[in-house]
């Protein structure tokens, strides 16, 4: 990727960085809302506090359920195992409650079912429920278990190379490109965090 400056007043030097803030796609969005069970409450506005003051809010507040899983928490980043097993207490159904377990406690069947295929969070509880909703997960649970997003840092080159350019930029954040694959599949934690909705009602979730 090449950034161009010209016109724009503006000059850099060598070893200057460029920080890209990214956003997850709308199709993993829209699949979390749904997967979760609240796509008719997207545009929510809720206000999020934490029960521990020493705690920083990873979020601005207040927002929309949305907008967190839009921009604020890395849905598209590779699962663990720890965080199946963990997630399996909410599963809604016996069978993905089995299946997550599994996959949590058998390394090579992880594997094969979900780092070998890139699948991210909200695929993997999709397949695994069959498509039904997970209505018993508390969004604070979300908020402490997914990472939340980062900007990507670019390196600039020498000015003297690219005089009107910051040149190619080298990002510190490339992935592999996921292959494409379709997903099709064989086989609480104590909240921290307080969600109250715009209304003024507080509600822990």
């Amino acid at each position: 990727m090449e950034v161009s400056l010209e016109g724009s007043g503006l000059t850099y030097q060598t070893g200057d960085h460029l920080a890209v803030w990214p956003t997850n796609a709308d199709r993993e969005v829209d699949r979390l809302l749904n997967v979760l069970g609240i796509a008719d409450k997207r545009h929510t506005v809720i206000k999020v506090t934490s029960t521990d003051p020493t705690t920083k809010i990873p979020v601005p507040t207040p927002t929309t359920y949305e907008a967190i899983l839009r921009f604020y928490l890395e849905i598209c980043a590779p699962v663990s195992r720890q965080s199946l097993a963990t997630l399996a207490q909410f599963a809604p159904t016996d069978a993905a409650k089995t299946e997550l377990t599994r996959l949590g406690g058998d390394k090579d069947a992880f594997h094969e079912a979900v780092s070998s295929r890139c699948l991210n969070i909200g695929q993997v509880m999709e397949a695994v429920s069959g498509g039904a909703p997970w209505t018993s997960v508390p969004f604070s649970f979300i908020l402490e278990t997914f990472n939340h997003m980062v900007p990507r840092y670019c390196c600039c080159r020498g000015p003297n190379q690219f005089p009107r350019q910051g040149g190619p930029l080298r990002s510190y954040d490339k992935l592999p490109p996921r292959p494409k694959v379709k997903t099709t599949w064989r086989t609480p934690p104590s909240s921290s965090w307080d969600l109250v909705r715009h209304s003024g009602t507080s509600k822990q979730v």
